[in-house]
């Protein structure tokens, strides 16, 4: 029984070679060659070939289910481009870590980043303060809290 279903799937996947081969020029991959796009029709044709449909209806479900699983890969390939386009998120405890460690920093970094902390701390409210040094012992706070000082704090870096 496996060996008759292997050989229909590769007699059947030599018919549609020429829609693979026509979805391959249609929906470009970049990181995908040939033999996966091949890969990745076999693999849907052999699920259909489960379904015992006629030669017809076969071709066209294959037609369609393979370029929406094209289509679909390429959206994914374009959302993973679009990451690199959103702003850094720089949360207070990535900060603290930077620089608490400052052998990754260059010396006039150090510098920028203990001037930048220093004026920040600075202009705080003594609540606001003991909420920063909370912060950075890695203790736990009100999530209100944290995300009022989340907002001042992009809004100082933005300003300055």
């Amino acid at each position: 029984m496996e060996y008759e279903f292997n050989k229909d799937l590769e007699n059947t996947f030599q018919k549609v070679i020429p829609i693979i081969v026509n979805e391959m020029k249609r929906v470009r991959i970049t990181i995908w060659e040939k033999e996966d796009y091949y890969q990745e029709g076999r693999i849907i044709l052999s699920r259909l070939l489960k379904e015992e449909l006629d030669d017809l209806t076969l071709f066209k479900y294959f037609k369609t289910k393979y370029n929406q699983h094209l289509t679909d890969t390429y959206r994914m390939q374009e959302a993973g481009k679009r990451k690199f386009n959103e702003k850094a998120y720089l949360d207070i405890y990535e900060y603290g870590d930077v620089v608490s460690n400052n052998s990754n920093l260059k010396i006039c970094e150090q510098v920028s980043a203990n001037l930048t902390l220093e004026n920040y701390l600075g202009g705080l409210k003594e609540k606001e303060f003991q909420l920063v040094l909370k912060l950075l012992r890695g203790e736990q706070c009100e999530p209100n809290a944290k995300s009022r000082l989340k907002k001042k704090i992009k809004k100082f870096l933005q300003d300055s």
